[in-house]
This record gives C-alpha cells, sequence and structure tokens, in this order.
C-alpha cells in the first residue's frame, strides 16, 4: 500500500502479510508459533530487524486484545536488549499494511536509527525531557548528527534520573 492510499481503499486488496501466512508470497520465515509467524521485512532498519505476524488477519493492535497479546509473547521470545518492540495503529501513527504486526528492531551504540517521537513535540518533548534548557536530551533531536546521539547514550544515567523525574510528575508524586 503507497502512503497515499487509505485504509478502506487497501481492504480491497489481498493483504500481503495473509498472502505470505498462505504461502501465496515469499518471505524469509525466521520462526513459527501456533499462532504468529516471524519474518524478515523487505527493507529492514538494523540487522536483525524482524516483523511478527499473527496467522490470523488482524487490522491493527487495537482490534483484538487477545491476538495482539498472544502477538507480543512471540516478539518477547525474539527480543534482546537493547531493542525496540514497535507496532502501529492507524495511518496517523504511520501505518502502512492494514495487517497487525510488530517490528523487533535490535539496537546498537550509534545507530543513528531515529524514532518517530525522538523530535521537540513528541512523546519526549511532553514528558518534559527534551524542553529542559540543558536538560540530558535537549540538544537531541530528529536528524542529530553523530556527536548527538554519543552524547545521549553518555547521558545514560542523567536521561534515566530526568525520566524518573517526569514519570513522578505526571502521576502526581512528590520526588
Amino acid at each position: 500500500m503507497s502512503d497515499s492510499e487509505s485504509p478502506k481503499s487497501a481492504e480491497s486488496k489481498p493483504c500481503p502479510f495473509c498472502l505470505i501466512i498462505e504461502g501465496r508470497a515469499e518471505a524469509t520465515i525466521v520462526r513459527r508459533w501456533p499462532d504468529a509467524i516471524a519474518i524478515v521485512p523487505l527493507n529492514p532498519v538494523t540487522e536483525g530487524h524482524l516483523l511478527v505476524l499473527p496467522l490470523r488477519h488482524v487490522r491493527d493492535v487495537a482490534e483484538d486484545p487477545d491476538v495482539s497479546a498472544a502477538t507480543m509473547r512471540a516478539a518477547a521470545e525474539l527480543a534482546t536488549a537493547p531493542c525496540n518492540v514497535i507496532t502501529s495503529a492507524g495511518p496517523e501513527a504511520t501505518q502502512t499494511v492494514w495487517h497487525l504486526h510488530l517490528h523487533v528492531v535490535p539496537r546498537r551504540a550509534r545507530d543513528h536509527l531515529s524514532l518517530p517521537w525522538d523530535r521537540r513535540g513528541g512523546a519526549l518533548f511532553g514528558a518534559g525531557l527534551l524542553d529542559q534548557p540543558g536538560g540530558p536530551l535537549n540538544p537531541i533531536h530528529f536528524g542529530s548528527p553523530p556527536s548527538a546521539s554519543a552524547a545521549m547514550v553518555a547521558n545514560t544515567d542523567a536521561i534515566k534520573r530526568a525520566a524518573a523525574a517526569a514519570a513522578r510528575r505526571i502521576l502526581g508524586e512528590r520526588a
């Protein structure tokens, strides 16, 4: 599905993940479970990037909590820290294939892989981590140069303290 297609127009086309599950389209399947498979995506973003798909067609993570939980269980069996386990629900959340799938993305220091919410105005900004002058993540933004990524890795303890403080503020607890 192209970025310009809507979910409704995609529904009239065969689901590419269902075609893989049914054996009617090729993919590199790396693991099978009774209720899911793991495949190598067409364009992995890091070495070891995998997609975990439920065998049953479920549009997104919100459609069926039981299928979503089983798919997450399978993804958790593949995940090794450090990694991201990511799914999207809806075009506004960057979903482009209308079949639940979880990305298991291994991470490495200085891999320079940015996530959609790494930039100002995203989740970290809303939690108070990016909007603090001189805060641990203040210089980090979408498309940062390699030196900024290295600074973020070097400030891991400061990031953890800032995240804990933001969580306490959000939860209304006193530091």
